[in-house]
């Protein structure tokens, strides 16, 4: 069974409050705590505005994984944060809540991870595409 801990979500407010105030201790406490209790996964979701999201989905990144060994899940329709996250993971990183959009929606740009994913696959070491749908399945 895999358990994704969804406590990082920055639409909860002490998340947000944390992320915009680079409260490290906060974070990774959270981080924490869902591992001990059994999570496979941590997501992670800055909830910040659009224009600021890269840099606070890459912070997040690096708080998580200074305290826990668990694998992220990067959970954003932004494909600029995604962008800027992807290399950061140390673990090929689950992707979450990603729009398939061609057009943007509620002032956020349309997602295009798909440019995005065979760099990061062939760094995660993917070579093909059957590895690829046998890791997703």
């Amino acid at each position: 069974m895999k358990i994704i801990g969804e406590k990082i979500n920055g639409t909860r407010k002490a998340v947000k409050q944390a992320v915009l105030g680079r409260d490290t201790e906060f974070i990774q406490k959270l981080a924490r705590s869902q591992a001990e209790a059994g999570a496979t996964w941590i997501d992670l979701n800055a909830g910040t505005p659009t224009d600021r999201e890269p840099d606070d989905l890459v912070w997040l990144v690096h708080t998580v994984q200074e305290a826990v060994e668990a694998p992220l899940c990067l959970d954003s329709a932004n494909s600029a944060a995604l962008a800027a996250a992807l290399p950061e993971a140390r673990r090929a990183p689950l992707i979450n809540s990603i729009s398939w959009s061609s057009t943007a929606s509620a002032g956020r740009p349309a997602a295009r991870p798909l440019p995005l994913l065979p760099h990061h696959l062939r760094r995660a070491g993917f070579r093909r595409r059957q590895h690829v749908i046998s890791e997703v399945i």
